[in-house]
């Protein structure tokens, strides 16, 4: 358990009011609407329109404009009949709750809620101003002296030199005063009775009481006494907004020897922090929950260090709320530290309780040194501008530990949370090896920073097992490995590598990341027990998606490094709406047109599905968005990343005969012809589309007089438009015929095999393009580039890629272009790739040889970006951070839908059997996405080692044999794509969605080892 403080320091708030100008004038507002003045300078207030009594209607906010143009002080009697929407009724409230602020104060004004006295009422009316549509934002603003009467604020933030006072009531005479020598009294209009003395011998005869002149008594707050506490200390008020110092610090009394009224003592902030440093009298100031301004303390020069157990307390005050159904909280009370120095508070001994105040202006709000500890901070707002949109300028963090132990920034319960703004780093920056169990939870976080940094620069990688030492024990953050949306809810996947122990994990959805107006706010909280390694977690929330997710963990009771050390947060994952389009393809055996009666599925069919840019046409302007291939009964499923027009286009040359080729002809020669489409299938006439309105026959794709030239898009035969809305889509169904046969030469634009001019060649290092493009191993296709894989040449391995743009011509340099990542500043030594694949954007290279060695560094390029250009590429060598065993040495790899698999062939060591995997949903450069699984260390065949290549059909993956250590062998591994990475073969289920969406760890719970996880929906 944490340690309590016995003894707290608490300063509440309260402000005197000042006696106003005289009155000018008196305006009465009659409705509850929120309407503006019709013509604020034509002397009425009138917005143009009458109220149901047939009274030129006057709102709050046309009265407003209308008193800034009458000079002196006027007054405004907030009166709306009683019958009246907002008019109060029985319990006599006028609720006012505006869409924009009002206008500015700028002339002196008394707003009066009592309602019109010429009005009988059962029960004292008042006004309440609600900020309900405002989310924070200063509802009203004076630059002027203006007066609230007879008023409450439900979360309306008030800004200026706006007093919130109680009504004024008549001053009680004085006590009177025993006197030895009592003269005779006097007559009096009104006079008092004497106080009847005491029975005794010592007993004077009483003193009348002094009359008191008749006056105009000025509204004044009940001012709050300095209490006594017996053996534990006193407790005083702040009542000032001024900067003075205590007049005599450990006297016991705050004041600065100024007077708010005749019968209270000044008492400032500063002075307040002087007399509890200075009197051991002093631990507690007491609370006063009058009405009191919204009122701003500027302290001219650095406050008083905090070296003492003190609580600072502005919850106490009307209109102050703390956070509450996803609005941050609003404090009554604001510190602006523009001239405080580097800290505006400073905590350098025992601990601080703060809650209710906003701070900014300076470059920390709040900064905790050892020894100082055990400081808890709520419902404040630090480090942000007025009404909370924007870090403030020149801001380092909300709140700077250094080296303070077991303090807590937020908490658990909803009504902890800070508004905490963003620095260059972070909200909060703890830095020091001391310090430890520093608790970051359940704020809300403003500006393009991270909510925790933790003094390294960057995010500290994570490490197996969480055993390094720093700050909070540099404790591992999540890693997100996707996010994806369904209709109303998000599926959130990640994993944690924790040491043993009981963590809380934050999910925090991001708006507008990057920006400086970015909100960062708690989406939903994960337990997590594990007895160490890695636990994987999916989380499924309700609501709305945010534009980014990011994650921080929490170590409590039994956690390492200790309960309450908060970690940074993860890096930030973009939500993707997971629409599922869905189809097959089928064998129409007798090719009449229909598959109910005699469809057979296809399996290892190409399908890509490609994304229209908005003129309708599938046009080589339209990107790849998906690539699959069917499973073992023909099915394909995609994830589109929302709502548009797509383009499903479906490769024939893969479909091989399962019954009913033509006589006389081999499938080697021909491929099978559709004959069956579903709705929005594209049918061209050579000037113009047209699509298919019903599913049924279809005879010869897209143009039955062309060849197949998938997957360019352009010349792709059999093509369905796809129209996602909010929904998922199926059954785009194609049927294809061996009995419907069109021959390989059936493209006019073809020639024959044998005949040279069917052939051409080029070369690229001969026409003088790149730096010496030679030496590839294998090649990918991207739907309008081949990209040639680089391995070896003469001087050694490198790694210039070569491009060819198959829309110009083939031997035109023009055509051709090469980059070299490596030698732009990508990577380690990304040189000596065999094998790669296309995901839908990005191509990938299999790492083999880079010259220096066997080596694991997988190389990326964006396809959606330049070529040329080094942002566009990536490259990351999991075993670098601790993936696997030694994922080194690959030849060739394979995309099944969502992840690529490595062939693995030797790693340094000699031949190797260790797979490795990498999840496309998760982060590129981040272990959380990649793992490693080794058939032969896990008794699998007889020595399954050395592949040179692999394969995937739809369901399975086949890998290619060479050799093993022995010789060359022949054992091919297989690996079933339904069951868990590693594991044995599951039983598939029929009738359900994609099985892609039920990969381990994406659509179901995972237990893994070390881990007791549950399946959460969490609401919003």
């Amino acid at each position: 358990m944490r340690r309590r403080w016995a003894l707290l320091l608490a300063v509440a708030f309260a402000l005197t009011a000042v006696p106003g100008a005289a009155r000018a004038a008196t305006v009465v507002v009659n409705s509850a609407a929120d309407t503006a003045d019709l013509d604020a300078a034509d002397g009425r207030c009138d917005t143009g329109t009458v109220t149901a009594d047939g009274a030129p209607e006057c709102t709050l906010r046309a009265a407003i404009a209308h008193a800034n143009a009458q000079p002196g002080e006027d007054t405004v009697t907030v009166a709306v009949p009683a019958w009246m929407p907002g008019g109060g009724g029985d319990d006599g409230e006028t609720r006012l709750t505006p869409g924009t602020p009002y206008p500015a104060i700028e002339d002196a004004l008394v707003i009066d809620g009592a309602g019109d006295p010429a009005v009988p009422s059962l029960v004292p009316h008042r006004l309440v101003l609600d900020g309900a549509l405002l989310g924070g934002t200063p509802g009203l603003v004076a630059t002027a002296r203006a007066r609230l009467r007879s008023t409450t604020l439900d979360g309306l933030v008030l800004a200026g030199d706006v007093l919130l006072e109680t009504p004024p009531t008549a001053p009680e005479p004085p006590a009177a005063a025993p006197t030895p020598d009592p003269p005779a009294p006097e007559p009096t209009p009104d006079p008092v009775p004497p106080t009847a003395p005491e029975p005794g011998p010592a007993t004077p005869d009483p003193q009348p009481p002094v009359p008191v002149p008749a006056q105009e008594p000025a509204p004044t707050v009940t001012p709050a006494p300095v209490v006594g506490l017996g053996p534990i200390g006193i407790a005083v008020v702040v009542n000032g907004t001024g900067d003075a110092p205590d007049a005599n610090p450990g006297d016991g009394v705050c004041s600065t020897g100024g007077a708010i009224t005749v019968a209270e003592a000044e008492c400032t902030l500063r002075a307040a922090l002087m007399e509890a440093e200075a009197s051991p009298m002093v631990d507690t100031v007491g609370r006063d929950d009058d009405p009191f301004i919204h009122w701003v303390i500027r302290p001219g020069t650095p406050l008083p260090e905090i070296t003492t157990a003190l609580t600072i307390d502005g919850t106490t005050q009307p209109g102050a709320r703390c956070a509450a159904d996803g609005r941050p909280p609003v404090p009554a009370v604001r510190i602006d530290g523009r001239d405080a120095g580097d800290a505006v508070i400073r905590v350098t001994g025992g601990g601080l309780t703060m809650r209710g105040i906003a701070i900014g202006g300076a470059p920390v709000a709040v900064e905790l040194v050892a020894p100082a500890r055990g400081s808890v901070l709520t419902c404040n707002a630090l480090g942000v501008e007025p009404g909370g949109g924007a870090p403030t300028d020149g801001l380092e963090a909300a709140v700077r530990i250094r080296g303070s132990q077991d303090d807590t920034i937020g908490g658990t319960d909803p009504g902890d949370a800070n508004l905490l703004g963003t620095g260059p780093l972070a909200a909060v920056r703890i830095t020091g090896g001391t310090a430890v169990d520093d608790t970051v939870l359940g704020n809300t976080y403003v500006g393009p920073g991270r909510p925790v940094d933790l003094g390294a620069a960057g995010t500290p990688p994570n490490d197996p097992g969480d055993r390094d030492a720093g700050p909070n024990g540099l404790l591992n953050h999540p890693e997100l490995v996707a996010a994806t949306i369904s209709g109303d809810t998000i599926t959130v996947t990640s994993r944690v590598d924790a040491a043993a122990g009981q963590y809380r994990m934050e999910l925090l959805g991001v708006t507008d990341p990057g920006t400086p107006g970015a909100v960062v706010a708690p989406l939903a909280t994960e337990r997590i027990l594990t007895t160490g390694g890695v636990a994987q977690i999916t989380t499924v929330i309700d609501g709305p998606a945010p534009d980014g997710i990011m994650a921080t963990l929490t170590a409590e009771e039994g956690g390492a490094p200790g309960p309450g050390s908060t970690g940074e947060a993860s890096a930030l994952v973009t939500p993707m709406a997971i629409q599922i389009v869905s189809g097959s393809v089928l064998e129409d055996v007798d090719g009449d047109g229909q598959i109910a009666d005699d469809g057979v599925g296809v399996a290892g069919v190409d399908v890509w599905v490609f994304a229209d840019q908005g003129n309708g046409v599938p046009d080589a302007g339209d990107p790849v968005s998906r690539a699959t291939r069917t499973d073992g009964v023909g099915e394909w499923s995609v994830t589109v990343p929302g709502n548009g027009t797509y383009w499903a286009a479906v490769d024939s040359r893969d479909i091989l005969p399962a019954a009913g080729l033509r006589p006389g002809h081999t499938w080697s020669e021909a491929w099978a012809e559709q004959t069956y489409a579903a709705a929005g299938a594209v049918r061209a006439n050579g000037a113009s589309l047209t699509f298919t309105g019903a599913a049924g026959p279809l005879y010869g794709g897209e143009r039955a007089d062309r060849g197949d030239g998938f997957p360019v898009l352009p010349a792709a035969e059999h093509v369905h438009r796809v129209v996602v809305s909010g929904a998922d889509v199926s059954g785009v169904d194609t049927g294809f015929s061996f009995n419907a046969v069109t021959n390989t030469g059936d493209d006019p634009s073809a020639t024959g095999f044998t005949d040279p001019g069917s052939w051409a060649s080029f070369d690229a290092d001969g026409a003088g393009i790149g730096t010496n493009p030679e030496g590839f191993e294998h090649q990918v296709f991207d739907g309008r580039y081949v990209y040639f894989v680089p391995s070896m040449r003469t001087g050694g391995r490198h790694g210039e890629v070569l491009r060819y743009d198959t829309t110009g011509a083939f031997s035109a340099a023009g055509s051709w272009s090469s980059f070299d990542a490596g030698d732009n500043g990508v990577g380690s030594d990304p040189d000596g790739y065999v094998g790669a694949v296309f995901d839908g954007r990005y191509v990938y290279m299999a790492p083999d040889d880079n010259g220096s060695g066997r080596h694991g560094e997988v190389l990326r390029y964006d396809t959606t970006a330049d070529f040329q250009d080094a942002g566009s590429w990536d490259a990351y060598d999991p075993g670098d951070d601790g993936v696997g065993t030694d994922p080194d040495g690959y030849r060739g790899m394979e995309f099944d839908g969502r992840y690529l698999y490595l062939a693995p062939d030797a790693n340094g060591g000699g031949p190797s059997g260790e797979v490795l995997r990498y999840d496309t949903a998760a982060a590129f450069a981040a272990p959380g996405g990649w793992d490693t699984f080794d058939p032969a260390a896990n008794g699998v065949g007889v020595d399954p080692r050395g592949y040179w290549d692999v394969l995937y059909d739809g369901r399975y993956l086949y890998f290619a044999p060479t050799q093993n250590g022995g010789g060359f062998h022949g054992e091919v591994l297989r690996y079933d794509t339904t069951a868990a990475f590693g594991a044995a073969p599951r039983r598939q289920r029929r009738g359900h969605r994609p099985r892609r969406l039920h990969e381990p760890g994406l659509g179901r719970p995972v237990r893994l080892p070390g881990a007791v996880l549950q399946r959460r929906r969490l609401p919003r």
